[in-house]
């Protein structure tokens, strides 16, 4: 029986700490972005069962870039800092452009380019199902 108890015990301790390494790759992830979202989609094709759209997961840039934590802090190959930017105006983020569209895509540019000069900019789609917008 404790032999039982102890195998029970060491199966669950294996389970469990192979599920946080998992979800832990990159425990220095910036606050509010996941390994699961989506950095790029884009549709490739279509199928019998309809679009077929290639997605990018920020787990997948990252293994890319080969990524790590470094004292705290998630930097590239060669030690640059990666910071995360939400695009809010890109190609497939809305059917029609809002009546401010030139401003607001400079303004964006302009944060990217900022941001450019000292970071690792992984720029994330506005558009995760890749699917255009009518």
């Amino acid at each position: 029986m404790r032999r039982h108890f102890l195998l029970v015990s060491l199966v669950i301790l294996y389970l469990s700490t192979s599920a946080v390494g998992k979800s832990q790759r990159y425990p220095c992830l910036t606050s509010g972005i996941k390994a699961t979202d989506i950095v790029t989609a884009k549709m490739t094709g279509s199928g019998p069962k309809g679009a077929i759209v290639e997605r990018v997961t920020v787990a997948q840039e990252l293994s890319r870039l080969k990524a790590r934590c470094q004292r705290g802090k998630l930097v590239d190959n060669a030690g640059k800092a990666i910071r995360f930017y939400r695009l809010s105006l890109a190609p497939g983020c809305f059917g029609m452009q809002p009546p401010d569209y030139e401003q607001r895509l400079a303004k964006q540019e302009k944060e990217i380019a900022l941001l450019e000069k000292r970071y690792r900019v992984i720029q994330m789609t506005c558009n995760p199902a890749g699917i255009p917008r009518p």
